[in-house]
């Protein structure tokens, strides 16, 4: 007897948690939300919690042909001939749902599935080519707690783009990115944190084969100093990766850095200093650092006149070799008319 004791309290708990979580779901149901200066309403209708409610659906049947037939004769040398041609047929489908509620998880996007027929034949290098590959473009993005502090944006694409050349066969291009992002600090900070994993392929079958991958992480917030003093910081760290059919490969980190302040003052807040500080950092092959610091002054001084003053200062460093950059300026711009502006 004393071995079951654990497990029978165990069940009675269990079973108080369910009892307990099927009134409560019996309350909701029965109550309605209270809103300001009104008392909470017994057996009014609260709305239901779908799993799946789907608000929005469309289905397009696309159909895209290319014919490419390049031909060029030179006396005593033989004909050379290219021909690029793709027949694709494509099922589009755009739909827009909610997920339990559309104040929970907002789901929409597109999606294009189908076959494509392509058929590449070349005389210089000789060569044939013919492929059926199954298409799968997308846009899918979803938007959780939209009205709540933090709102989450979640997102994964697929795009592609075919562009044709002259006597060469056509450059396909595809690039896939997934990523969240989630916002937060109201009107006094707004702040945008995200991450994203991007990949890119290039190929056309004869001579490229490229490939990139980018994880990046990013942040960028705005503070409100002052009613007329704003701050803006702005973070990038980027992990890259290329490789080419030529056997080149490099793998790096980047790093960007941004502080940007911006002053109204003046009378009736007439004039605006903005002072910008950006940092940038790649270790790649080529490395490269860039520190630069720019001071925009803006007078106005009537609503016909206004001077602006420009101050730059730049520190960079490329493959081991550094200069230093500075420069200034200034103008004035004066509007006599709406069509008559002087500067």
């Amino acid at each position: 007897m004393n071995q079951r004791r654990p497990t029978l309290r165990m069940s009675r708990c269990v079973a108080a948690a369910s009892l307990a979580l099927a009134a409560g779901a019996a309350w909701a149901q029965q109550t309605q939300l209270r809103t300001e200066g009104e008392p909470v309403v017994l057996g009014a209708d609260r709305g239901k919690y779908n799993w799946w409610d789907l608000k929005r659906f469309s289905v397009e049947q696309e159909f895209y042909g290319e014919f490419n037939n390049d031909s060029q004769k030179v006396d005593g040398q033989p004909t050379n001939t290219t021909k690029d041609n793709r027949l694709r047929s494509l099922t589009n489908i755009n739909f827009e749902s909610y997920i339990g509620h559309r104040n929970l998880v907002d789901f929409s996007g597109t999606m294009k599935l189908g076959l494509e027929d392509e058929q590449i034949t070349t005389t210089n290098p000789d060569s044939k080519l013919h492929e059926t590959p199954f298409t799968d473009l997308y846009d899918l993005n979803a938007l959780v707690l939209g009205n709540g502090p933090a709102p989450v944006s979640l997102y994964t694409r697929r795009d592609e783009t075919v562009t044709s050349r002259e006597f060469n066969t056509s450059i396909r291009q595809t690039t896939s990115e997934t990523g969240a992002s989630v916002s937060f600090g109201g009107n006094l900070a707004p702040t945008n944190i995200g991450l994203f994993h991007r990949e890119q392929k290039q190929n056309d079958h004869a001579f490229i084969d490229d490939s990139t991958t980018q994880d990046s992480i990013y942040g960028h917030s705005t503070l409100k100093l002052a009613e007329h003093s704003r701050l803006e910081l702005g973070l990038t760290l980027d992990h890259i990766s290329e490789s080419q059919k030529s056997g080149f490969h490099d793998e790096y980190d980047r790093t960007e850095g941004t502080v940007t302040h911006n002053w109204d003052f003046g009378s009736n807040n007439q004039h605006n200093l903005r002072s910008s500080l950006r940092y940038f950092d790649q270790s790649s092959v080529y490395g490269q650092t860039d520190t630069r610091l720019d001071e925009i002054l803006t007078l106005t001084h009537s609503d016909r006149f206004e001077t602006r003053y420009n101050a730059s200062f730049d520190n960079q460093t490329y493959s081991g070799n550094e200069q230093r950059l500075a420069s200034a300026s200034a103008s004035a711009r004066h509007k006599l008319f709406e069509s008559l502006i002087s500067t």
